[in-house]
């Protein structure tokens, strides 16, 4: 394996020599795509012995701890490893989104359910507690995110949106490292699941019976979960949302309950027509709120302070998804935003 050092623009041979190792076995792989002519290799040839030591290089590394993967970036819980819970098979995983599903949901029906000012509904422990140690390890890079658009675009005093956003899709989450994509991916499709939307419909029922009328139970729902990050200076106005959507959903994710003053905040509206601070949600550890979209459903967000470093959430919105304009709207809007965020990774 000599001929290994003289290949060019790579330093160390000793991690070529690992790559031309074989995956299983222990018996020395010769590699196919070189012949060695003295102490060097044919120039021809080299390029493809670096691609088999990448892809060599990853599979290596898809063994190794998470902790031992990446830098201070992602603080991994001690002796959490991603093949022990959600990178392993296929079958598994599935099991792991079904796990998840279904505990949203129980959390759902055990959810407070609250009338005023408007019917809504107050979560405790929303997700598994070891699932919601994953997703606090292996939130995504600041860099991973992109602007909010809507009411949510504001910029700060340093020019930076206070606001910014994953979509849990799977063609939005792929350019994430392999275990953060694989723990986003596995909790963005048991938030769309059949199970929690239907918990959704049960706990509000009378709310939707409201808008919808009695046969609210067919009205589609298109459901968009959005890891979003809010920084100082952020805030919104108070508004109802927008018609298009039937369900709003917020899952906070603080790593502790020190700022419990920074969540939405719920409005009354009085006789005169005027709109009257009611109630506040606690921004709390695995905790949130839902409530069916109407004309009465008035919330707010008072400016994060500047002690506060991040307010993560997830924001899950179930887009009316009734008649052929709505059902098109939705994919479509998707899909531009799948374009967006793909022509984001070029910029």
């Amino acid at each position: 394996m000599e001929a290994v050092e003289g290949v060019r623009g790579i330093e160390t041979g000793k991690l070529l020599r690992q790559a031309c190792q074989p995956v299983h076995g222990s018996a020395r792989l010769r590699c196919f795509a070189y012949r060695a002519s003295g102490n060097r290799l044919q120039r021809r040839n080299w390029p493809v012995l670096f691609i088999r030591c990448v892809v060599r290089c990853r599979q290596m590394l898809r063994k190794r701890p998470v902790s031992d993967r990446f830098e201070s970036d992602v603080s991994v819980p001690p002796g959490m490893c991603m093949e022990q819970s959600l990178m392993v098979s296929p079958a598994q995983r599935k099991r792991d989104v079904e796990s998840i599903s279904s505990f949203v949901a129980q959390s759902i029906d055990d959810a407070h359910l609250v009338e005023g000012p408007f019917l809504h509904l107050e979560f405790d422990r929303v997700f598994p507690d070891d699932v919601y140690a994953q997703m606090l390890a292996l939130m995504p890079q600041a860099s991973d995110y992109r602007p909010m658009h809507g009411r949510s675009k504001r910029r700060n005093q340093d020019g930076l949106p206070t606001r910014v956003k994953i979509d849990l899709f799977p063609e939005y989450i792929r350019h994430l490292p392999p275990e953060k994509r694989a723990i986003w991916n596995a909790v963005g499709q048991a938030l769309r699941s059949d199970k929690v939307l239907e918990a959704l419909k049960r706990r509000m029922a009378p709310a939707l019976e409201k808008r919808h009328g009695a046969g609210f139970d067919r009205v589609g729902m298109f459901p968009i979960p959005v890891l979003t990050r809010d920084i100082p200076g952020y805030s919104i106005p108070p508004h109802t949302d927008t018609h298009w959507k039937g369900i709003t959903v917020q899952f906070y994710l603080p790593s502790d309950d020190s700022h419990t003053n920074i969540g939405t905040v719920f409005h009354s509206v009085l006789p005169d027509g005027k709109r009257e601070r009611s109630t506040q949600m606690r921004f709390a550890r695995n905790c949130g709120y839902a409530f069916a979209v109407d004309t009465d459903t008035w919330h707010s967000a008072d400016k994060v302070p500047p002690d506060v470093k991040t307010r993560d959430s997830i924001l899950l919105t179930y887009f009316v998804d009734h008649g052929p304009l709505r059902i098109l709207r939705n994919r479509g809007k998707r899909l531009g935003n799948f374009v967006l965020n793909e022509l984001r990774q070029y910029v």
